[in-house]
């Protein structure tokens, strides 16, 4: 099959109106959909103690670098009078529809070659799914086992690891324009929002940073030395430079002279432990491994051509690699080494690789008219979609195990 071509099927303002209308839709709809989710768990009522602190003047702790949340509630709290237990439940399912919008908007820029009503509709439904897509948990679920020891994409107990999902999509958008060789439409303009989402997804949760930073570099040496294009201008000022800067203050604050804890080398130590607790075995903890990544493999796998000369792929499985590293590689020394934080940065560069793959698919296919689908690439989009039909299915699993008390006995 042919790689997509650009084509303008539709008219400027209808095709606006047109992705704007459904991108509405599916935005109130999903935002009604996980504003469930969004209850007093134990990390919620950690964030909103530590909010009350600030609005009250008092100190928080000295490694608490990452007040984005806390400030935004802060903010709500001011404005409408009304206390942080209630301004951090908005503000979080505030975060539901961002990331939303987000998400659908990349798509519908991802799917620009495809015909009006098609792309707006696979972006909503893709949206959704994405959303919703966890790892496969079926082996486990007997055991109530659906979160720990595998990478979840997904998590809904976390209101800072969903603040940080907008803006990593962002951030992963403008860092692919930037490695494409593309500086968008406005310039130089352009970079300062790209560094101002670079600033903000740090002080959000630093989980993405530590994964775009490795990669993107590592992607644009690459590309240097195959002579390729690379916006340096969007790159270096608006990603690199400001997530380097941010993160080394952040580094002195969490794992400076007198903090709790430190970073340490010590393979699978925390990934393995978290595995082991409700389903025990080395064979358990490889599945689960596998089972949290199918859908993307299995993208990678089938279309390899395809899959290599895509930017936002390359840039998906790197930023996945780098998060992975963290979360398979280093501990977090001292009282909060089983807290797993570093996990963090396998979650959600995991989300972003979900992103990249289906919207690799969905631009692959929807570029040329299902006559002119081969049996091979039917056969292949089948694998993939069933594979991708099971993560949200097991995703569905765990959205319910949310909405169900207590949840953490499903973990």
């Amino acid at each position: 099959m042919r790689e997509p071509t650009a084509s303008n099927r539709d008219a400027p303002s209808a095709r606006y109106a047109l992705d704007a209308l459904v991108g509405v839709a599916a935005i109130s709809l999903l935002t009604l959909v996980f504003a469930p989710t969004a209850r007093m768990t134990h990390d919620v009522s950690m964030h909103v103690r530590w909010a009350s602190d600030l609005l009250a003047g008092r100190s928080v702790p000295p490694d608490l670098a990452h007040q984005f949340f806390h400030r935004l509630v802060v903010l709500a709290s001011r404005a409408t009078g009304l206390p942080p237990s209630t301004t951090g439940l908005d503000v979080w399912i505030a975060t539901y529809a961002a990331t939303a919008g987000a998400l659908y908007f990349y798509l519908v820029a991802r799917l620009a070659t495809a015909p009006g009503l098609a792309r707006a509709l696979a972006a909503a439904t893709l949206t959704a799914g994405l959303m919703l897509v966890g790892p496969l948990t079926f082996l486990t679920l007997p055991h109530k086992n659906v979160y720990l020891g595998y990478i979840a994409p997904n998590v809904y107990h976390n209101p800072t690891q969903s603040l940080i999902k907008p803006l990593a999509i962002a951030l992963f958008a403008a860092t692919a324009a930037a490695l494409a060789g593309r500086l968008p439409r406005g310039g130089w303009s352009f970079v300062f929002p790209t560094a101002l989402a670079a600033v903000a997804g740090c002080l959000a949760k630093p989980s993405y940073a530590l994964c775009v930073l490795p990669a993107a570099g590592f992607f644009a040496v690459a590309r240097l030395i195959w002579r390729r294009p690379v916006a340096w201008e969007l790159l270096l000022a608006g990603v690199l430079l400001p997530t380097l800067a941010v993160l080394v203050w952040m580094y002195v604050s969490a794992y400076g002279g007198g903090a709790r804890s430190s970073l340490a080398w010590a393979p699978f130590a925390v990934a393995y432990h978290h595995s082991q607790l409700k389903a025990p075995g080395v064979g358990v903890f490889v599945i689960k491994q596998l089972g949290s990544i199918l859908f993307p493999l299995l993208v990678l796998l089938l279309y390899p051509r395809g899959a290599v000369r895509d930017v936002h792929l390359g840039l998906g499985w790197l930023g996945f690699l780098a998060g992975a590293g963290w979360w398979y590689l280093f501990i977090e020394r001292g009282p909060r080494w089983e807290h797993g934080n570093l996990g963090w940065s396998a979650q959600i560069s995991l989300f972003l690789l979900f992103v990249a793959s289906a919207a690799f698919v969905a631009r692959r296919y929807l570029a040329q008219p299902i006559a002119a689908w081969t049996r091979g690439e039917i056969l292949r989009l089948s694998a993939v979609g069933v594979a991708l039909a099971l993560h949200v299915g097991s995703g569905l699993v765990w959205y319910f195990v949310h909405l169900s008390t207590p949840y953490m006995s499903w973990w």
